[in-house]
């Protein structure tokens, strides 16, 4: 019957150890989890670029798709950017 205790007591520290271990070392393997999903989606997209066929055209008329249709966003954050850029200066602040 002692024996049955003192083995429900090691259980218990190992428990506890292993616990404090993980709680310590959790936001570092996290991080080595994001980096490594970074880096495998990284990897699938260089190999899917170099992977035949080519199909250029398509490339193009999407590059075209993208680039036109973000032309009014690009030049409202410029606008509104120059003028933030004039109410600091009005402000007294240095930009």
């Amino acid at each position: 019957m002692a024996n049955a205790s003192s083995e429900e007591e090691e259980q218990r520290e190992e428990g506890g150890v292993s616990t404090a271990l993980a709680a310590i070392f959790s936001p570092v393997l996290d991080l080595l989890d994001d980096v490594g999903g970074t880096v495998t989606l990284a990897g699938r997209t260089i190999a899917w670029l170099i992977r035949p066929p080519f199909r250029l055209a398509q490339l193009f008329a999407a590059l075209d798709f993208i680039g036109a249709g973000s032309t009014f966003i690009v030049a409202l954050v410029g606008i509104l950017r120059l003028g933030w850029i004039a109410e600091l200066r009005s402000a007294g602040t240095q930009v």
